[in-house]
């Protein structure tokens, strides 16, 4: 899938360069770690975790700001610039991988908004400077982000995801997080 060629996209968007850095063996240690059988990929860029759920047996669903050809089903067009997304229902699994530090800070009450529609997040955020990187923010911060969100850090399963990721690159094994909704937390 690539993003659609005849669509004029705002500045922010288009972070992914039609490229997905797919996990199967981290989603699968997770769903399994877990209990998953759906995800909510939030920042789905051009789905390539769609296919891969497929195969795991888990149900997807897709946010991306960028409109996409052939967009597979359960994929939401949505830009987090313009406020919350309209979601009904319920996901298991929040996946959000490198995606966080490509939105504004402004912008993400929208963001976790759609976390608070899931039971966990698993999410990187990489803190380097990039093309897109509107907000590359150290560990720390989305550690605490989270926590003032409603969410709490699960260490043990953190560490096992880092230690399973088939990801070829870093973004896993160097910032991956995993986090469980504390039990007062509502869908928006």
């Amino acid at each position: 899938m690539t993003r659609a060629a005849d669509v004029e996209l705002p500045a922010h968007l288009g972070g992914h360069q039609n490229v997905t850095h797919i996990d199967v063996e981290g989603l699968r240690y997770l769903a399994g770690e877990l209990g998953v059988v759906s995800v909510l990929d939030v920042g789905a860029g051009v789905c390539g975790m769609a296919p891969i759920c497929d195969s795991l047996g888990l149900v997807w669903t897709g946010i991306e700001g960028v409109p996409l050809e052939n967009a597979p089903l359960g994929l939401q067009t949505h830009d987090f610039a313009t406020g919350r997304a309209h979601l009904a229902g319920q996901w298991d699994l929040g996946w959000s991988v490198e995606f966080l530090e490509h939105v504004f800070e402004e912008h993400l009450p929208g963001v976790f908004d759609a976390f608070s529609h899931c039971r966990y997040v698993a999410c990187t955020a990489n803190p380097g400077r990039g093309p897109w990187h509107f907000n590359p923010q150290p560990l720390g911060y989305w550690l605490e982000r989270f926590a003032a969100e409603g969410w709490s850090l699960m260490p043990d399963v953190t560490v096992g995801w880092r230690k399973r990721t088939s990801m070829r690159r870093e973004f896993v094994r160097d910032t991956g997080l995993v986090f469980k909704k504390n039990p007062a937390i509502r869908p928006g």
